[in-house]
């Protein structure tokens, strides 16, 4: 099979929407799209046509073969994927999106966690009117508890629902938990049904047949973790005066300016005839104070900081569970 026209669907409104594009300018992507328009196109990836959906038709897109590959969130994947025979996860953890699926009951009610839920007799009889936009998942985990439980319509907002009386309790997306504050509901102890955030899925069947694809898999791939690794760290340069032998050691023992396998060391050509050398390493952004004092507690004079945009390995991480996932031989990419 050879590579053709390659989809890849982005939500089309929300807050998913923004993360995604936030996302795909932070690989280096730019996504060209004209004024709303739902078709779009990549610079860097001429072959791969955009189309901006619903989260819930790209999961069913790529399902069904219409749509190549996806971004999406977890917690749909989860509820609307019929078959995994069809789909598969190729990158499960994007780092945006990130949200919780919860139980929440009202706040009057004497009840911390899903074991106190499950002995409280249900108000309206024999069971607990639930108000969700994701059933499967709920039923799923409210029969592993022995809760009984019948879905009802949300009126309007899910959170409104138990003081509407149009349900006892919810079972919703919470970001921050201050829209359950807001409406009087609280979170329970063991009611965290699934932690989702953004998640970068596949036509199962086209990965297995068509090389080309999962090459361009693999790319995309390559970029996604490159970029993810990235963000944490900064690249350090930093002039040093001295004999290297003798200024590594203390260098070594400053645990903060060990990079990432170990400095490294270049000659510097001083106009003074001094012995000088630059040391360049990766360093944690969150730790870049100690790293500064650290090089200058050794003698490091003229520190550059610069962004680490990427930060490559041998081999993508995600893509090796791809190929365990898809039953393929490492070398037929």
């Amino acid at each position: 099979m050879t590579l053709g026209l390659v989809r890849l669907g982005l939500p089309s409104k929300g807050r998913m929407e923004g993360e995604t594009l936030e996302f795909l300018e932070r690989c280096g992507f730019r996504v060209r799209r004209i004024r709303r328009q739902y078709l779009a196109t990549i610079d860097e990836f001429p072959e791969i046509q955009i189309v901006f959906q619903r989260q819930e038709d790209i999961v069913r897109g790529v399902e069904n073969g219409l749509l190549t590959f996806g971004i999406v969130g977890l917690d749909l994947v989860s509820e609307l994927t019929v078959s995994w025979d069809n789909l598969v996860i190729i990158h499960g953890a994007l780092g945006f999106g990130k949200c919780t699926l919860e139980v929440a009951v009202p706040e009057s009610w004497d009840v911390d966690s899903v074991d106190g839920l499950r002995r409280l007799a249900p108000p309206t009889g024999d069971r607990f009117r639930v108000a969700s936009k994701f059933p499967k998942l709920t039923a799923e985990f409210l029969d592993r508890y022995g809760i009984p439980y019948e879905f009802v319509e949300g009126a309007g907002t899910l959170e409104v629902s138990p003081a509407l009386g149009n349900a006892e309790f919810i079972v919703d997306l919470v970001s921050t938990g201050q829209t359950l504050e807001d409406n009087r509901l609280k979170r329970i102890r063991g009611g965290q049904i699934l932690k989702s955030e953004a998640v970068f899925i596949g036509d199962r069947e086209r990965l297995k047949s068509c090389p080309e694809t999962l090459r361009l898999a693999k790319k995309l791939l390559e970029i996604f973790e490159a970029t993810l690794r990235a963000v944490n760290y900064v690249s350090v340069y930093a002039n040093m005066r001295g004999r290297v032998e003798e200024v590594m050691p203390k260098l070594f023992e400053r645990q903060e300016l060990g990079g990432l396998q170990g400095p490294t060391v270049s000659g510097v050509f001083s106009r003074d005839g001094d012995e000088w050398f630059a040391i360049h390493i990766i360093a944690d952004r969150r730790k870049l104070v100690e790293v500064i004092d650290g090089l200058r507690s050794v003698g490091g004079s003229g520190v550059v900081v610069a962004p680490a945009l990427y930060i490559f390995e041998e081999e993508p991480r995600w893509y090796t569970q791809l190929l365990e996932n898809l039953q393929l031989a490492k070398e037929v990419a």
